[in-house]
């Protein structure tokens, strides 16, 4: 499972700001795959709020500590 698949299935966490980014990803059709593009391509939005880039690295924390049973 990559990054960007694993973000797009984090979209019914209605109550926590991973699932916020997740719904903003998948809704922004110019939104890149992968960690890295991924959070060069927010800090580079205008009017981005200023804890975001946290939100994308606790997304990618998160991806990288997940359980491999999960990724099957």
């Amino acid at each position: 499972m990559t990054f960007n698949e694993w973000l797009h299935a984090q979209q019914e966490r209605t109550k926590d700001a991973v699932g916020d980014l997740a719904r903003d990803v998948a809704g922004d059709p110019y939104a890149p795959d992968g960690y890295e593009t991924l959070w060069a391509y927010v800090e580079a939005l205008p009017g981005r709020r200023e804890n975001v880039l946290s939100v994308v690295d606790a997304a990618w924390t998160e991806f990288n500590g997940r359980d491999p049973a999960t990724c099957r």
